[in-house]
Formats: structure tokens, sequence, C-alpha cells
């Protein structure tokens, strides 16, 4: 009985959490190779009537748990697409059954401090390095 109760909570604490957070349409795109993810994210923006042409670069930036003006992004993947016409997007892929997306273009999320093409670690780095020399 006690083994079962340390397997329970290993399950729970460990390996559940890994799989809350898992989001299996971010995973699927991380498996496909660049050219065939570039023409998912073509097709998604064709259909979904945003001017791109054909998407030339998809970039993952990284992978965002928390909250933010009230919305839960547990899990949602971060990508930068560049657009062969039109601006370039960030997409972002909420950690959910159908694979939701935001979109923003580069240049307003670049207002609001996330830049496109650059990891979220690279973005955090340049904000630490900018505050150091504030001092």
């Amino acid at each position: 009985m006690k083994r079962i109760g340390i397997v329970t909570v290993f399950v729970c604490l460990v390996l559940l959490p890994g799989l809350a957070l898992s989001n299996p349409t971010h995973q699927r795109l991380m498996g496909m190779s660049s050219a065939k993810r570039n023409q998912v994210w073509t097709i998604l923006f064709r259909d979904g009537g945003e001017k791109c042409g054909t998407v030339t670069e998809s970039f993952y930036q990284g992978s965002y748990n928390g909250t933010d003006l009230g919305r839960s992004y547990n899990g949602a993947a971060f990508w930068s697409i560049r657009c062969s016409s039109g601006p370039d997007y960030q997409m972002t892929i909420l950690n959910d059954a159908a694979g939701s997306t935001r979109i923003m273009e580069c240049a307003v999320a670049k207002l609001v401090g996330n830049e496109c093409f650059k990891t979220f670690e690279e973005m955090d780095r340049q904000t630490r390095a900018a505050k150091k020399l504030k001092k």
C-alpha cells in the first residue's frame, strides 16, 4: 500500500505537470522539417486571410508559463514568422486541445517588449544588460 502511494505521488508531481505543459500542437510543429513547418504556416495564414504570401522562416522563441492580462498562457509556445509579402508575425500556440493561436504583427510585439526572431532567453539577457548600464 505504501509503495502505491509513492508511485501515485511521483506520477502526480513529476509526470502530469510535464504532460499538462507539453502543448501537442507545438510538439507536432517541432517534429517537422523547417520546410514542412513553413508550408503548414503558409496554409494557416492563407486560410486565416492574413497578408503573408509564403512563409520563408519560422523561428521558435520559447514557451511561457504564467498569466498576462488575466489570460493563462501555461505552456504557450511563441513563434516568429517571416513572410515573403506582408508583415512578419508572432504566433502564440496555446496549450489546449484545439491548438488555438493568437497572432500579432512583429512591429506591435516590439512595442510591448517582445522582439520577433529572438529567443526569450536572448531578450532576457538584453534586458538585464540594459538595466546594468543604467546603474
